[in-house]
This record gives C-alpha cells, structure tokens and sequence, in this order.
C-alpha cells in the first residue's frame, strides 16, 4: 500500500509542526514521530481505524499523544491511501470531508 497527501493536507501539517515548534521543539518531534506510527498502522491494514463519518469513505486515524487526527480515504483498486486533512479534535467536523477522495 502507498500514500499520497492531499495540498491541503500539507498546507495543515505545515501548521501544526510551526505551532508546535513556537511551543516546544520536541513536540513537534512527538508529533511527526506520532504521524508516522499511526500512517504506518494504515498503511499496513488500511482498515484499521474507524470511519470518521456516517459516508463510510473517510476514516480517522488519531495521533497518539495529541488532541490531532488525520482523515484519509482508501483506494483498493490503487493501493493507495489518500490522506486529505490534518485537524484538531475540536475543529469544525466537516473540516477536510470536501477534499477529493478519488
């Protein structure tokens, strides 16, 4: 299985590592080590996390240690997860569903 991030995705983690890099260098250390665990997990059963909505498209994979989540999509037919959003558990909850899953 291989990933993709959507440009928005990016544009989120790239503000949440800034933010976490004012606050405390090893935080964001944590928090890239924290993604990368919990992207593994993904990639190696795709469906091991629960589906963040009632579509059943998008599943929620929370990131240990921190109150942040990332929502992706799962393509079969391509072997491939699509990571669409990075958010903050208090976030609006339709933040990142109008990304493109396909």
């Amino acid at each position: 299985m291989n990933f993709v991030v959507h440009p928005k995705a990016l544009l989120d983690y790239d503000e949440i590592l800034a933010h976490l890099e004012e606050v405390l260098m090893t935080a964001a250390d944590r928090f890239e080590a924290g993604f990368k665990d919990a992207l593994q997990k993904a990639l190696n059963n795709p469906f091991h996390f629960h589906f963040a909505n009632r579509s059943r498209l998008v599943r929620r994979a929370n990131i240990k240690k921190f109150s942040r989540h990332f929502l992706y999509s799962v393509d079969e037919s391509q072997s491939l997860i699509r990571v669409l959003a990075f958010k903050h558990d208090h976030q609006h909850p339709d933040y990142g569903f109008d990304r493109e899953c396909s």
